[in-house]
């Protein structure tokens, strides 16, 4: 911006008072009560509403209508300070930087037309545009194009700036448009997959026609979040009809792409689809290339990510059904090295601790090798043992392998009465839970570790009446039913393989 625009731009500020506006951090209201309510809430100092209320009003009359006016301010202030994001922060991505500065100065445009100030808002619309066209921010593009179109026309009259930003503000229109309607797609399968376990004739035919709109739209403009909500649409349809290949393909197809990008968006979106392929790779027993993708997805996510641990879930996974289990070992150790190991998701850290049982039994029966220099992780067996699960639809698979891995746990101790014990919650599950497609592994697995105290856990003639149905069980391949590893941590057939080993 020249020197005059600034100067300019100064007296609009100085003119509307900006010495006036609330902000968080105002060394003239640091007593205020706004200010003291921001510093209590950033250290957790109230439980609930009500508690915030006293520590501020006490017993007053009017001790609510006077607390709902200190929020207001400090929402206020906190919607004003929000608008100064430090974009010098290291812990920003250049792409981070550009987002908020392009979101922040596309705003500051539209105040200052609003305020009649063009000389100011039409060299800052331009700059912006630029970055935004960068970075492919569609929307922003599409913004200031049609407010420098407009300025171009209407107020300077020149022809050949109207013909360029309106060219722009055409073909912006036309993505937005295919970019707005591939992103109400993709968010309707993400719905589906939350919501239906089963897929109707006529849901199956909804989500294709999706995905074949979306393969006539990807690589076809060069935009970041088309091509991103496009092959997510893609992928997620494989996913959504359990057709491995094609979801294996795509992913591929996908990050080929993001990679001839060569910029750190293209990083972001390939990560995704390195997570999405990575169960199947495993079920398909691609082995080396799962452990490939894995260990870039890892170099490409930083250690507090909520995703580094999914990766590092499928890593150890990996190890389990490729019987490498010395990757299961140092991918279990890398995830609890990480100081906000704790801070993940219940569902997730409920899954670690299976993870660290069967890891725990793994060393038991001599299959992991601990270092001589390092001592195995603490697995408190005895408390894990006498967990109850709670018999939830939504929990089912962990339900599921916890009482599989107590069995094999009770049974490596070689206490048959605990295992009797444990009988009727195997049989609940079997007859309440276990009767659709997608558990039939499981289905089949649990009945064949009824048989054990069924037969007074006789070898030989568990083994035989057994025989049946485990030739079910290697008759239909995990893949065939389950887009995920959720329920099969460790494959059906390796840990009957324990169980006759211990009998």
């Amino acid at each position: 911006m020249k020197l005059e625009e600034l100067e300019y731009l100064a007296k609009i500020v100085t003119r509307n008072k900006a010495k006036n506006i609330p902000m968080l951090g105002d060394t003239h209201d640091d007593g205020s009560k706004a200010e003291v309510l921001y510093d209590r809430l950033s250290q957790n100092a109230f439980t609930t509403e009500e508690e915030a209320i006293t520590a501020f009003f006490g017993d007053s009359k009017y001790r609510k209508h006077n607390f709902s006016r200190v929020k207001r301010q400090l929402e206020e202030k906190l919607i004003n300070t929000l608008f100064f994001v430090d974009l010098a922060r290291t812990d920003f991505s250049n792409i981070q930087s550009a987002y908020y500065s392009c979101y922040r100065y596309a705003t500051a445009v539209k105040i200052l037309l609003g305020r009649a100030a063009r000389k100011a808002a039409i060299p800052l619309a331009e700059s912006t545009l630029q970055k935004a066209q960068k970075f492919g921010f569609t929307d922003i593009i599409f913004l200031l194009a049609k407010e420098l179109r407009n300025h171009y026309a209407n107020v300077e009259g020149n022809k050949k700036k109207y013909s360029y930003y309106n060219k722009l503000v055409e073909e912006h229109l036309e993505i937005l448009v295919i970019e707005s309607k591939l992103e109400a797609y993709f968010s309707e399968i993400v719905l589906y997959l939350s919501v239906y376990k089963t897929i109707a004739p006529e849901l199956k035919e909804k989500i294709t026609f999706y995905a074949d709109y979306a393969e006539k739209q990807v690589t076809k403009y060069p935009y970041y979040r088309l091509n991103l909500f496009g092959f997510n649409i893609i992928t997620l349809t494989y996913q959504f009809l359990n057709d491995h290949e094609k979801l294996m393909a795509s992913c591929e197809r996908a990050i080929q792409y993001f990679d001839s990008l060569d910029n750190e968006m293209s990083q972001a979106a390939n990560h995704r689809y390195m997570l999405r392929m990575l169960p199947s790779q495993i079920m398909l027993g691609h082995y080396e290339r799962a452990e490939e993708l894995a260990l870039r997805a890892l170099r490409l996510t930083a250690p507090d990510d909520y995703n580094y641990f999914k990766i590092l879930e499928l890593y150890l996974i990996l190890g389990f059904y490729s019987r490498r289990y010395d990757i299961a070992l140092k991918a279990s150790e890398m995830a609890h090295a990480q100081p906000v190991f704790e801070e993940q998701y219940a569902h997730s850290s409920e899954y670690w601790k299976l993870y660290d049982g069967f890891i725990y039994l793994f060393i038991r029966l001599g299959k992991i090798k601990v270092p001589e220099n390092s001592a195995p992780r603490q697995f408190k067996v005895g408390r894990f043992l006498n967990e109850v699960p709670i018999y939830s639809k939504d929990k089912r698979g962990a339900n599921v392998t916890i009482l599989i891995l107590q069995v094999l746990l009770l049974l490596q101790q070689q206490k048959h009465d605990k295992i009797i014990d444990k009988a009727d919650a195997l049989k609940v599950y079997t007859s309440r839970y276990l009767r659709k497609n997608e558990t039939y592994r499981s289905n089949c697995f649990l009945k064949m570790l009824l048989l054990l105290p069924y037969y007074g856990f006789n070898k030989k003639i568990v083994l035989k009446r057994a025989a049946r149905l485990e030739k079910r069980l290697s008759e239909v391949k995990l893949a065939d039913i389950s887009p995920n590893l959720e329920v099969e941590i460790v494959p059906y057939e390796t840990l009957w393989e324990i169980v006759k080993e211990l009998l």
